[in-house]
């Protein structure tokens, strides 16, 4: 399992358990920083890292056990899928989130078969990457005079 190997999750998870250290990976610079700069803005989430194709984005995994990873459907060298599945044999909590911008349909029952957590469309990621986070992160959340905020 992922950073278990020695001394269990990450010692940053365990004294901020209320953060969720995510990775971006995505070949395009452009939806790098856009996908960033949206989970930023989303409270309690941090971005510790990105990489630009599938195999990257499997070194940072294992290197950095993050809570999340954003990963595109389709890259070079190692498409996101195959990363996706490789990441969760490494650390089957890690929750994953595979963007695309293909027609969903046929990407959905792909990725939810290699281990991706939700499926969402790169057009989708505004109006729908914060509340997709909050429901895979439940636990973490309270509700304090109707805002939703980390515990």
């Amino acid at each position: 399992m992922c950073g278990e190997l020695e001394t269990g999750r990450s010692e940053t998870s365990e004294l901020a358990p209320e953060t969720i250290d995510a990775i971006v990976v995505d070949d395009s610079p452009f939806m790098v920083e856009g996908i960033s700069q949206l989970l930023r803005r989303i409270r309690g989430v941090e971005v510790k890292g990105t990489a630009s194709d599938g195999i990257e984005g499997l070194n940072l995994a294992l290197a950095t056990c993050p809570d999340l990873v954003v990963i595109d459907f389709q890259m070079p060298r190692m498409d996101g899928l195959t990363a996706a599945r490789l990441i969760r044999e490494a650390d089957p909590d890690v929750k994953i989130i595979v963007v695309t911008a293909h027609d969903l349909g046929a990407v959905r029952q792909n990725a939810l078969s290699s281990h991706a957590d939700e499926v969402l469309c790169k057009q989708q990621l505004p109006s729908r990457l914060a509340a997709s986070i909050r429901a895979m992160f439940a636990d973490r959340f309270v509700e304090r005079n109707g805002n939703r905020r980390f515990k």
